[in-house]
């Protein structure tokens, strides 16, 4: 198997060991021919009524305490008890601005750019996103490199080298994706990109990635793809997180929950476990609201966000929190544990327990689901 490593101008490739399956540092790929979104299509099934591709304009608060998911007719999509927002950007931003949650809506107010500026908003890296498909091999001996230095590209990546492949094919698909600086040199309306734009950027990143992987011939040609894509992700890698290391956010008060990569760590992985905790957060307020039912009666306390919350600037690659070393690792939990604490844990009302009767009051120390230490992504 070629191995994954960094590719450097005058240097040249450097193959990095595989890790040990133990080890932080290893990386797992979903399998089953479906990529990435493999993993959370498998959690969809299991979950049974799951509604993707559809588009929430607004959000309404019912006397009852549940929320209403509208449309953009207006039609009525759902009524539901807890809201989560899992996005970031200029949707989620508008969303909550109408919804009456100030201070959830301040956490998602942010900024593009290819650099923090500001330590009180999320800043947001815009990334083009190129595939190239050849007939044949490339004959390089390497499956994937993170590309330093260089103007155009921050990765190269083989998806034919992929394990779990199901279907195996003399065509090599390569996926290349962009610098932060690129980005917004070339940002233009990712849905409806102009096609002389579109073939501009084809061009640049195929043509960097030749020049980049030794691939330029003697008459100052590479390899002609006989397919190419190219997307522009607009509100792609974030460049800062939310200060004191909380992974997500639920205000018991309004049943209003945020989860994203930018709290921890800007990854897959970071992902994924805020997310994760943020549904244990809910499972266990829903568990304990009285009476039964009574969604606009908080169980657990509340978290209360500054009204001008800090961002603290996250040491990482150009596409992420990759760390392919040691030190890389280090620098990635350094991070996170410097993230300037910008929540503060407010205690619910004495509350009766469901069986007993008996009036209880949470400290919010120690309670499950609501992690209240500096958190790594790389943590088990």
């Amino acid at each position: 198997t070629e191995p994954i490593g960094v590719l450097s101008p005058g240097a040249g490739f450097r193959a990095l060991p595989t890790p040990d399956t133990n080890s932080p540092l290893c990386r797992w790929v979903a399998t089953g021919g479906g990529g990435m979104g493999e993993l959370w299509a498998t959690v969809a099934r299991k979950l049974g009524d799951v509604k993707n591709n559809v588009w929430v304009s607004n959000l309404e608060r019912t006397k009852s305490g549940t929320w209403r998911v509208l449309d953009g007719r207006g039609g009525l999509l759902a009524e539901v008890d807890y809201v989560v927002v899992a996005h970031n950007g200029k949707c989620a931003d508008r969303l909550m601005a109408k919804a009456g949650v100030p201070t959830i809506h301040r956490l998602l107010q942010c900024k593009f750019s290819p650099k923090v500026t500001a330590p009180t908003k999320m800043h947001l890296s815009s990334l083009w996103m190129c595939i190239a498909v050849f007939d044949k091999p490339l004959g390089l001996p390497w499956a994937g490199a993170e590309i330093e230095q260089h103007p155009v590209l921050s990765w190269a990546g083989n998806n034919s080298k992929k394990p779990g492949l199901r279907h195996q094919s003399s065509y090599e698909a390569w996926t290349l994706l962009s610098t932060r600086q690129f980005g917004t040199a070339n940002k233009c309306p990712q849905e409806d990109i102009p096609v002389a734009k579109r073939a501009q950027v084809t061009d640049l990143m195929v043509q960097a990635f030749y020049q980049a992987a030794g691939l330029i011939t003697a008459d100052g040609r590479g390899p002609q793809p006989v397919h190419t894509f190219v997307q522009l992700w607009g509100a792609a890698v974030p460049l800062n997180v939310l200060g004191g290391g909380v992974p997500s956010v639920l205000d018991s008060n309004s049943a209003v929950g945020v989860c994203g990569d930018w709290f921890t760590s800007p990854c897959i992985e970071g992902a994924a476990e805020s997310g994760l905790h943020l549904a244990d957060t809910i499972a266990e307020d829903a568990a304990l609201r009285q009476p039964a039912g009574a969604a606009n009666v908080p169980a657990t306390e509340s978290v209360q966000v500054a009204s001008e919350p800090v961002f603290s600037a996250f040491v990482s690659h150009s596409i992420g929190d990759v760390p392919l070393d040691d030190e890389a690792l280090e620098r990635s939990k350094a991070s996170a544990v410097r993230a300037v604490a910008t929540t503060a844990v407010k205690n619910a009302p004495p509350r009766r327990e469901r069986a007993a009767g008996k009036s209880t009051k949470r400290n919010g120390s120690n309670s499950k689901g609501r992690v209240q230490r500096p958190h790594s992504a790389h943590d088990d």
